[in-house]
């Protein structure tokens, strides 16, 4: 299997909410084409030099750990919002696709308002549904937990948020979008192993 492929298939297990699954996939399979390839710290200074796809596939797989641990407090909408937020927190770390970051040797860098572009630049990217054989399609600033997810996107980056606003530092304890901080954090951090079987028998071949 690809990278692609594992982590589309943990999008597929992991968000039983139709429509944020939907949108989720879709919202992958428009990614700028640096998604796919740049490593997970464009500095160096952080992660364990792992691709950033591979930091998004720890990070849904770290966040089970997450749902487990606050049972009965998420239903599925809000665990759905939680996952995707993991999925997509990332997508435009660079940029949208034509206006890249990039430093003084035209390397791609980081842009630092990368979770506003997450939240704002999904918002219209339309997806589709088929029932009994017909095809619907949804914009998703539309649907009523597309509000919860823009939150969880944006403010990923917690105290260190572009914007302090989006820092989700006093949120209540079951509050998704601190989820998705804690999540994204711990996963970052050099000193952090997380196992993985299939990244690891990916590595293997």
């Amino acid at each position: 299997m690809t990278l692609r492929e594992i982590l589309m298939d943990k999008v597929r297990d992991l968000i039983k909410h139709d429509h944020i699954r939907a949108f989720t996939l879709n919202s992958l399979r428009e990614a700028p084409d640096y998604f796919w390839t740049i490593n997970a710290s464009t500095s160096g200074k952080y992660h364990h030099g792992e691709t950033l796809v591979e930091h998004i596939i720890y990070a849904l797989h770290y966040g089970k750990d997450h749902v487990r641990l606050i049972h009965g407090h998420w239903d599925e909408e809000s665990t759905g919002v939680f996952y995707s937020a993991l999925a997509l927190h990332d997508i435009f770390r660079c940029g949208y696709e034509g206006r890249e970051a990039t430093d003084q040797d035209g390397k791609l860098r980081t842009d630092y308002l990368h979770p506003i572009y997450a939240a704002d630049g999904l918002a219209r990217l339309d997806y589709h549904m088929e029932y009994l054989g017909e095809i619907t399609t949804y914009r998703p600033e539309d649907q009523k937990w597309f509000k919860k997810f823009q939150k969880a996107v944006s403010s990923h980056m917690g105290p260190w948020s572009p914007l302090k606003e989006l820092s989700p530092m006093q949120d209540n304890a079951f509050s998704v979008r601190l989820h998705v901080f804690l999540v994204d954090y711990v996963v970052s951090r050099m000193d952090v192993n997380i196992n993985v079987p299939e990244l690891e028998q990916f590595k293997a071949n």
